[in-house]
């Protein structure tokens, strides 16, 4: 039973966590695609470093929701007992 509810509380998080995400698509995007930039030579050391913090936070939570939903529906699931 506090499997059940725990994945009731985990999908609840991850849904609020993907409306957030996509409400701020256009930021998320850039920051997805933003170590391309490094690569082309046009930003210098701060501009990389923010750069790259932006993009491994935002790998953070795309893992982290992507988690939460995995052991949200995995606790939910009824077991049938024969």
């Amino acid at each position: 039973m506090i499997k059940k509810i725990f994945g009731v509380i985990f999908l609840i998080f991850a849904f609020i966590i993907s409306i957030t995400e996509i409400i701020r698509l256009p930021e998320v995007i850039g920051n997805i695609i933003g170590p391309i930039k490094i690569f082309s030579g046009e930003v210098n050391d701060y501009e990389t470093g923010v750069t790259l913090g932006h993009f491994i936070g935002q790998m953070f939570i795309i893992v982290l929701v992507c988690i939460l939903i995995l052991f949200g529906t995995k606790w939910i699931k009824r077991k049938n007992i024969e």
